[in-house]
Formats: structure tokens, C-alpha cells, sequence
């Protein structure tokens, strides 16, 4: 059973909440199915001009896992969960009793019970207290949660997102903030939030947070340069622990050790020297051990970290949020199976594409889901065979005879899948290679010969300037391609084929993960696909925006960049030939996602607040404005003339009137 609270008025809510998920049980299931067999929609599901196909999985991702007990000695199991609302990331805290899965459900306490007041938020890590009061940051709010009283205690907008969490001795909550990497205290008695200052001035990510008996506060921070920052908590003054000198791609380490001493080495994951860190400086420990120090139980979570141990003996043995399953073995020895359920928005679609079975197919992120909806019979299915695949998400997806492809974010890994025999944990999907190169993949296309699929994207955290993967479509041979010689600091997020053997590819000056962006200014650029050199570049937007989507026609290059212009290329005589503001419309969608060309010869495009049709003039017209914001697209239907779109987690069509 499944309980759903909010800040007041709980029991009238619950009974609201229970109604609607009765309501919905009803009105549509979607099945899990292990291979592309679906079952039919309810007969009565008649589709219109633009219709919502619904939520393409029903499934909220865990951002974390506690272990804990009531005051009575329950054992219980704290959770957050995130799903989309209405293409927003929306976060509720779940308290699930560990023996029998009955479960409470606690949104955001400044959303609403309906989500009307929702802006987008995240939660990046948690804590659990010595005071057992559960503190977390949904987005840019800074939240208290009292579980005995469970309801939120405490709530106030700040600046960014917590990475990192530390109890100081005397009871004081720290955290540390992507992206300005600030340092913020809480005191649970005094009920008073404080803002110290920034750990460091260029860097992002202050993935670890130690608070020590002698007044200093120390900080592991990365992506781009790593740094091992001490914060004197009195005095304000800051220290960088690591010599500029030596300074490199990754990130600093702290964590109180179960001794009591808090350690830090300079490169987390990484063999290095090990340091302890004591009146704000760092004394090498020597020999170096060959294992870092135990590390004690703090309470805090990172994303999806878990603390499997119960107070007074019992652990957790499996947790799977998005399949609403656990076990857990007691302080008795005697294993507990449950089932639990929550309510749900559903995951958010990042990508689809027509299949090569005339389906539509998509994936999904926090978490990932790989779907398909049959336009024939009107059915949904998503695999939970995805979970064979660590990773986030298919940023695109593409089609080649019978297989499809994609590249996985985060780390490259390449895949194939083929959609003509069943799922299985062996050889289908099947993965090609990992790529650093293109760690946050971005752009998929098929060569003009139908010979290669060529993924492109951002590389991983702290990197600047991605590369591309060459795919053998016969053999599944993949192969990088550095092109960071050619369009130094830039990196490949939209691809597009034309003929005689040439590649157009549209690029992004961003560095994510922590970067620090170099260029300045997206090129346009065209490669030559057999020696795979870039043989042409331009600038085709004065603004040097990314450049966000692109489709050819007619031998003409039509692209889309970040801030809505659109532009046309000639590939002959090496000039963009009209340009013309979109804003109006919106801004486009994912990468590679927003212009498709149809049988009709017409481009349409998805943009966020719009459907729009790009004629044989290049004559803008305008066909919809969108209730819903689109983020994500796009795949066109031939046999049925349908553009079809995400936003948030639900799959819409837009049928094209001839």
C-alpha cells in the first residue's frame, strides 16, 4: 500500500492521491515485456490531430538509499525518488516499513500536492543525521525532514545544488554546492542556514566534504582540476591543499576515517599518495598502504549511494526503486522479500527514432528504459532488460536494416541491438566498444553509403573537445576518429550524411562535466568519410550559438543553433545562404532531435513551444503551439504522415494534414 503526504491537509490528499491511482490502474497498463511482443491498448483509444500516446514508463529513479530505524526500533528504508512532471525533474522522499513494503510518499513541500507550483529540481546527495532528522537539496531548495514527525521542518531557496554533505562535532549540517562550489552550514537548533563562501573559484564539482575537530572544513573538488581545499569555519580563510604545479584532469578526495582521522588522496579512484589532513594542512602518510583507510558510517549519499546497514544489526540485500522490489535480512537472520509501490510521473524520454519494424523506439533516463510503441496497434512496451546496461541513456538513437544503434551516456559505450530476435543478457544488444572520446555521446548518423554509423559527442568530466566513432554497419567494428587536431575545443553533437561521400556536422563550444570551454564558436563543418579529415569550416551563425540540429535537402544543408536562428548551407559554394529568428517558436530540442525531412519534401520541426513546417521557399509556417512543452523528438511516421515528440515522459504524435 502506498501512503501519499504532503506538508497539510495530509488526509484529504491521501484519499485524492488514492482515487487517481485507482483511476489511472485502470485506464492504461504498460507491460514489461522481455522481447518486442506487446499487448493490445484499450479498443476505445482513438487518436486525434496531435495526441498523447501517454507515459512511456512508469518508473521513478532511486537518488539514494538509507538504511534506518523508527524510534520503536522499525526498520525502515529512506529513499528519494525522482521522476518528470510535466517535463520537469520532480523529487519525493519515500519512508517504505523494510518487513511489509507499505509505503509513505512525501513530495517537495513547496511544489504542491499537484505539482502546480513545480519548477525543475534534482537531488544530488542526502544526509542522515546524528540529530535523525533526514537532510537533502531538491534542486535549489535546502530541505529538513523530521522522521518521527515525517513531515519537512525546515525549507529555504539558496544558491545551487548540494554535491556534498558532513556533520561537524558539534551537530552543524555543511554542504557544498555545484556549481559555484559554495560552502553552507545548517544549525538544527538554532534553525539558522549560513553561507561561507566559495571553495574555489573556478571549479565545479566539491564531490566530498570532511568537518574536523580543529575548525577547518576540507574539500575534495574536480572535475577539470582537481583540488584539495581547507576552509577555516572561524576566520574564513581558505587553502588550496594541491600546488598549482600539479593540478591535473580529475578530482581531490576527503573522508573521515573510521579512526577519526580525516584523509584525503589527490586523485580519487586513482593509486596516489595518501594524505591526512590536520589545523588545515596535509601530511603525507608514509609507507603509502595499498588500500585506502576504512571509512566511517556518516550518513551521507551520494546520488545513488546506498547505507545497507541497519541500526542494531540487519542490512538491505536488494533495493530496486524503479522495479519496486527489496529484501532485506533482519537483526534475526530472517530474510524479508516485499513488493511496494509510489506514485509516479514517469521516466523522461531523451530519444526516439523509427524502428526498422515500422515502430517507434526511445529510450529514457533516470532512470534508463529502452521502449517501443507500435503505431498500428496503439500499445506501449519497455524493457526492463535495460538494466543489463549500466548507464544513463541513449542520448539518439538510429536505425540500420534491422538493427538499432546507440552510443551510452555516460562513458561511450557503443551498442547494437537487433530488434528481429529476442532480448537477452548475452548477445543482444550486444556492445561494440567504449569510447572516452565521446563520454556524453550526442550525434548519430548513417554515411551516405549506408556502410558506417558515426556517433559523436562531449568527452567525459573536466575534458574539453570531443571526438567520433566510426561503426562498421557489416562487421560492428567501431573505431575513434580524434578530431580535436581539425576543430580544437569543439565538439560533434549533430551529423548528417550528404552525397558523394561527405559528412556535415554541426558543433558545441560547451565543455559539461566541468570543463573549461576553449573555442568560442560553433563551426559548421564538412569531412570527407573515406580518409575521415575535414575538408570545410564555417562559422554559419554570427552568434556562434551550438549548433542543435541539422537536415539535408536538395543537396542543401538546413541548421538550427541553440538560440533559435536557423540558416541554410550550400555545400557547392561553401556559403550559408539565408538566415531567419525562430524564437518565436521556442527553442530546439535535444541535439540531432528538432528537423526531420518528410516524403513530402517538406522539414518539420519540433520546437519547444512548437510544430513547425520549413516549405520547398524555406517559408516558415506554423502548424501548432505546443500545451506542452516538447524536449525531446523526433521521429516521422512515413506510411502514417505523424511527427512524433516527447515531453517529459510522455510520447505525443502530431498528425501532418495533407
Amino acid at each position: 500500500m502506498i501512503r501519499i503526504m504532503w506538508l497539510s491537509h495530509r488526509r484529504f490528499y491521501y484519499i485524492v492521491a488514492s482515487l487517481w491511482l485507482i483511476l489511472s490502474s485502470c485506464h492504461r497498463e504498460i507491460p514489461q515485456p522481455s522481447s518486442t511482443d506487446v499487448e493490445d491498448e484499450d479498443d476505445n483509444n482513438v487518436e486525434t490531430v496531435l495526441t498523447d500516446h501517454g507515459i512511456v514508463s512508469a518508473v521513478s529513479e532511486g537518488r539514494g538509499v538509507i538504511a534506518h530505524r523508527t524510534s520503536s526500533g522499525n526498520p525502515i528504508i529512506i529513499a528519494v525518488s525522482m521522476d518528470r512532471f510535466h517535463g520537469r525533474s520532480r523529487n519525493s522522499l519515500l519512508i517504505i516499513d523494510a518487513r511489509t513494503g507499505q509505503t509513505d510518499q512525501y513530495w517537495h513541500p513547496l511544489d504542491g500536492p499537484d505539482g502546480e507550483n513545480a519548477v525543475s529540481r534534482e537531488c544530488y546527495s542526502s544526509m542522515l543525521a546524528s540529530n535523525g532528522k533526514f537532510y537533502t537539496m531538491f534542486g535549489n531548495v535546502f530541505l529538513e525532514f523530521d522522521l518521527d514527525k515525517r513531515e519537512w521542518t525546515f525549507q529555504q531557496e539558496i544558491e545551487g545544488r548540494a554535491m556534498s554533505f558532513a556533520e561537524a562535532p558539534d551537530g552543524k549540517i555543511f554542504f557544498a554546492n555545484f556549481s559555484q562550489s559554495t560552502l553552507y552550514s545548517f544549525d538544527p537548533v538554532g534553525r539558522e542556514l549560513r553561507l561561507y563562501g566559495q571553495l574555489d573559484d573556478v571549479q565545479q564539482y566539491p564531490y566530498s566534504l570532511a568537518v574536523g575537530d580543529d575548525g577547518w572544513v576540507y574539500a575534495g573538488i574536480g572535475t577539470a582540476r582537481n583540488n584539495i581545499v581547507a576552509y577555516n569555519r572561524v576566520s574564513g580563510e581558505r587553502r588550496n591543499l594541491i600546488p598549482e604545479s600539479e593540478r591535473v584532469i580529475g578530482e581531490g578526495y576527503v573522508f573521515r576515517g573510521a579512526d577519526g582521522v580525516i584523509y584525503a588522496t589527490h586523485l580519487k579512484g586513482q593509486k596516489a599518495p595518501l594524505f591526512r589532513l590536520e589545523n588545515g594542512q596535509k601530511i603525507e602518510v608514509l609507507p603509502t598502504p595499498s588500500a585506502l583507510p576504512a571509512k566511517a558510517v556518516t550518513g551521507f549519499i551520494f546520488w545513488q549511494q546506498r547505507i545497507n546497514d541497519f541500526p542494531g544489526g540487519g542490512r538491505i540485500v536488494e533495493f530496486i526503486l524503479r522495479d519496486k522490489r527489496g529484501q532485506i535480512v533482519d537483526e534475526n537472520g530472517i530474510t524479508h522479500t516485499f513488493t511496494f509501490d509510489y506514485a509516479t510521473a514517469g521516466a523522461g524520454v531523451t530519444s526516439l527514432a523509427m524502428g526498422p519494424d515500422g515502430a517507434i523506439w526511445g529510450c529514457t533516463s533516470h532512470p534508463i528504459r529502452l521502449w517501443r510503441y507500435d503505431p498500428d496497434k496503439r500499445t506501449m512496451g519497455d524493457w526492463n532488460g535495460i538494466n543489463e546496461i549500466s548507464g544513463g541513456n541513449f542520448p539518439n538513437l538510429i536505425t540500420s536494416g534491422k538493427h538499432i544503434y546507440g552510443a551510452l551516456y555516460n562513458g561511450g559505450m557503443v551498442w547494437r541491438f537487433d530488434t528481429s530476435r529476442p532480448w537477452n543478457n548475452y548477445n543482444n544488444p550486444l556492445q561494440l566498444g567504449t569510447f572516452a572520446g565521446i563520454a556524453r555521446p550526442r550525434a548519430a548518423a548513417v554515411t551516405s553509403d549506408r556502410e558506417h554509423i558515426v556517433f559523436g559527442g562531449y568527452p567525459g568530466y573536466g575534458v574539453v573537445g570531443g571526438d567520433l566513432v566510426f561503426v562498421n554497419i557489416v562487421n560492428g567494428q567501431a573505431i575513434p576518429i580524434t578530431v580535436q587536431d581539425q576543430i580544437p575545443g569543439l565538439s560533434t553533437i549533430c551529423l548528417r550524411a550528404l552525397d558523394g561521400g561527405l559528412l556535415v556536422g554541426g558543433t558545441s563550444t560547451a565543455a559539461p562535466g566541468g570543463g573549461m570551454p576553449t573555442a568560442t564558436k560553433a563551426v559548421l563543418y564538412l569531412m570527407d568519410d573515406v580518409s575521415r579529415q575535414i575538408i570545410f569550416q564555417i562559422v554559419p551563425i554570427p552568434s556562434g550559438k551550438d549548433i542543435m540540429s541539422l537536415v539535408v535537402r536538395g543537396g542543401m544543408v538546413y541548421g538550427i543553433t541553440s538560440d533559435s536562428q536557423l540558416f541554410v548551407f550550400d555545400p557547392n559554394t561553401k556559403k550559408v545562404t539565408l538566415q531567419k529568428d525562430l524564437r518565436d517558436y521556442g527553442t530546439p530540442v535535444n541535439p540531432g532531435q528538432t528537423l526531420v525531412l518528410s516524403d513530402d519534401g517538406n522539414i518539420y520541426g519540433v520546437m519547444s513551444r512548437s510544430i513547425i513546417k520549413i516549405d520547398a521557399d524555406a517559408d516558415i509556417v506554423k502548424l501548432l503551439d505546443l500545451s506542452e512543452h516538447a524536449t525531446a523528438g523526433i521521429a516521422f511516421d512515413h506510411r502514417k504522415n505523424k511527427v512524433y515528440f516527447a515531453s517529459g515522459a510522455n510520447l505525443w504524435s502530431y498528425q501532418i494534414e495533407l
